[in-house]
């Protein structure tokens, strides 16, 4: 049978929590107290024995939640050791494996840390093109998620390409709005074969309706601004030679937002105008 595949970015797969590393490091200092306080140097006390499992299960879940499964490995043993009541060189033993274990698995991770804007941009706790957007054009809503996460991570290029996405969708809905009968398939998806039909049928309806067409200059607009982005950015996009920096990534994506909120305005993803 075959397996159904469904694309996840790496952060999904490999998310977790900074503060699990500070639970790491706090749960190691407490199993390391309580066996370091105990008085007897042969063999734990009971209360001790029966504390652990507590604090140990705790920290082989923060373990397993960074991925670190060969030190959740260790402490099992370090389990086993306590519910077998061995004596506190056995267990000492264990936690230096255990610590030593951790530290060769950390050396073979990589840790990002986002600001607070670069959270934002990553996890969008609100709409990044605002709700009229996000409600309107849906099948974008993908393609904005990806780009904002790109621009939180520094991959300005990958930020762009995201963009022409969302841009072209809008593209798909004025080609609908204007009753433009071509489909959209093949070589019809070409932005300037669009841009072109666009342009052609904004000047039939001018000349059909002269002064009586109230959303000329919206229209006019529009098509400037997408044919502008065209050849200042798409076209150049699809080139490997070309890359961008954050910067440019970053003011390609507010205008990219400014146009997407002026076009949810005034129709939705399938060309309906707004009321």
């Amino acid at each position: 049978m075959r397996k159904t595949y469904t694309l996840r970015s790496l952060w999904d797969m490999y998310k977790f929590d900074a503060h699990e590393l500070v639970q790491i490091s706090h749960l190691m200092g407490q199993i390391e107290g309580l066996v370091r306080n105990t008085n007897d140097d042969i063999f734990l006390p009971d209360e001790l024995i029966n504390a652990a499992p507590a604090n140990l299960n705790s920290l082989k879940s923060s373990l397993i939640n960074v991925h670190l499964d060969v030190s959740a490995g260790f402490v099992d043993l370090m389990l086993e050791a306590f519910s077998k009541k061995k004596n506190f060189l056995e267990i000492a033993k264990t936690i230096s494996q255990l610590q030593s274990s951790i530290v060769i698995e950390l050396k073979q991770r990589n840790f990002i840390g986002l600001t607070s804007i670069e959270h934002e941009l990553y996890n969008q706790t609100k709409p990044h093109m605002g709700q009229e957007v996000a409600d309107k054009f849906p099948s974008a809503l993908y393609e904005i998620d990806e780009a904002g996460k790109c621009l939180a991570l520094g991959r300005a290029t990958a930020t762009v390409f995201h963009l022409m996405r969302i841009l072209e969708i809008s593209i798909c809905a004025i080609h609908h709005c204007l009753s433009i009968n071509v489909p959209l398939v093949g070589n019809n998806r070409n932005w300037g074969s669009i841009l072109k039909r666009i342009r052609e049928e904004i000047r039939e309806k001018d000349k059909q309706n002269s002064y009586q067409w109230k959303d000329k200059d919206n229209f006019q607009d529009i098509y400037a601004r997408l044919d502008a982005i065209k050849d200042a950015w798409r076209n150049k996009t699809m080139h490997v030679e070309i890359k961008y920096t954050e910067a440019e990534a970053q003011y390609l994506f507010d205008t990219t937002n400014a146009f997407m909120q002026k076009i949810a305005s005034k129709m939705d993803e399938n060309g309906v105008l707004t009321p």
